[in-house]
């Protein structure tokens, strides 16, 4: 996840990853008999990334995001998006 709109309409430039526990989530979905439906939490972690090589784009929501591999190397894409305060 990256940057966003906080809930005092500052913009970020943070970086973040979400992995879901499947070892949690595969003991509480039980896919065959949909008791998954009822349940209203899942086991998930977000850790913030700080190594990570270049510069960053300015903070920004309503933007797009890609993941591309290039020569080996895994890189994240972000375009377009909306910040105010810069483009006021």
């Amino acid at each position: 996840m990256f940057g966003g709109m906080d809930e005092r309409s500052v913009f970020h430039n943070d970086l973040w990853l979400l992995q879901p526990d499947y070892e949690y989530n595969r003991d509480q979905i039980a896919v065959l008999d949909c008791e998954f439906m009822g349940r209203s939490r899942l086991g998930l972690t977000l850790h913030k990334i700080n190594d990570y090589s270049g510069v960053p784009p300015c903070p920004r929501s309503n933007f797009q995001m890609t993941n591309l591999l290039s020569n080996g190397d895994q890189l994240l894409v972000i375009y377009g998006g909306r910040n105010d305060a810069i483009f006021a």
